[in-house]
């Protein structure tokens, strides 16, 4: 057998275990956003923004966003601070920004994490989400109505106008 010769293959990248070093809740005005780095490109519709808001403002954010901590130097003070990069959450952070919130609860990843280990955990949260289909929408509604929330309470924590629900429910019947 003969060996090829030229380049070596680049060695391959390993990703790496990223983890979390805290959960903490974190001022909206001390979380920046990096420029192009969500893979995703648009909020939504105006209508699923606002089911968002609807939802943050009766429940709260409930899956914290995710943020990487780095260490800069404040050009004012010329003290080292910490800041928050949002990393994941960025419907999350708007949604809570609209309903009037002052922080959310975010996972802190360290400010030694790579930005490739970034990127895939933006990506990765983006990709994975999947929604719930109309019925397992309507059994959900369905069991905190029957557990003994008010339809305007169920409707008040999904976002959802009135109209939706009775939608939702009818789904059930069939």
């Amino acid at each position: 057998m003969s060996k090829k010769k030229g380049k070596a293959a680049p060695p391959k990248l390993k990703l790496g275990n990223i983890v979390a070093v805290e959960t903490i809740n974190i001022s909206l005005a001390n979380i920046l956003l990096l420029p192009d780095f969500n893979v995703r490109q648009s909020l939504g519709t105006e209508e699923e923004m606002n089911a968002l808001t609807d939802s943050v403002r009766a429940i709260g954010i409930q899956q914290p966003v995710s943020v990487h901590a780095a260490v800069e130097r404040n050009e004012e003070t010329g003290e080292d601070e910490t800041v928050y990069y949002l990393v994941a959450g960025f419907r999350r952070v708007q949604a809570a920004v609209n309903a009037g919130l002052e922080e959310v609860p975010a996972r802190v990843y360290p400010s030694d994490t790579r930005p490739i280990d970034l990127q895939l955990l933006n990506l990765q949260e983006n990709v994975s989400r999947k929604s719930l289909n109309p019925m397992e929408e309507a059994r959900g509604a369905n069991a905190l109505l029957l557990a003994g929330l008010d339809a305007e309470d169920v409707r008040a924590a999904l976002g959802w106008t009135p109209n939706m629900l009775t939608r939702r429910l009818k789904l059930i019947e069939l």
